[in-house]
């Protein structure tokens, strides 16, 4: 499963680097994912080092939860232009979610199903 966020335009590069840094800090996320860093929008002369998206790997549908929770709770401190200009996707087996435009509440719901997924399987169900 995979939880990626991806800024659209080089001004924005650096709100996915905030983001970036704050993931690889938390010690739970750092030991139920594996982030990596890409620049998918590197042009010729460009120096390296920079990025412009960042995916967490992982194999938990909780983590992938706690990951979306995060990425709500980092967006909220962002400036409005900024969060326009940053999409975040979630994939599972079974589903590819954009959640760029989505409430809160939307999200949460999303969050509240894969939750409740992950608790299903646990029990056998």
């Amino acid at each position: 499963m995979r939880f990626e966020i991806h800024a659209q335009g080089k001004e924005t590069r650096y709100e996915v680097e905030s983001f970036y840094r704050w993931m690889a800090l938390d010690f739970k996320t750092s030991r139920q994912c594996h982030l990596t860093t890409e620049n998918r929008s590197a042009s010729t002369g460009d120096m390296g080092g920079a990025f412009d998206t960042v995916t967490a790997i992982t194999d938990q549908l909780t983590a992938l939860a706690n990951l979306t929770i995060a990425y709500l709770t980092w967006r909220a401190t962002r400036p409005q232009n900024a969060r326009t200009a940053i999409s975040a996707r979630i994939e599972t087996e079974s589903a590819s979610i954009e959640l760029s435009g989505l409430s809160e509440q939307q999200v949460r719901t999303i969050v509240n199903e894969l939750t409740q997924d992950s608790t299903e399987n646990e029990n056998g169900s």
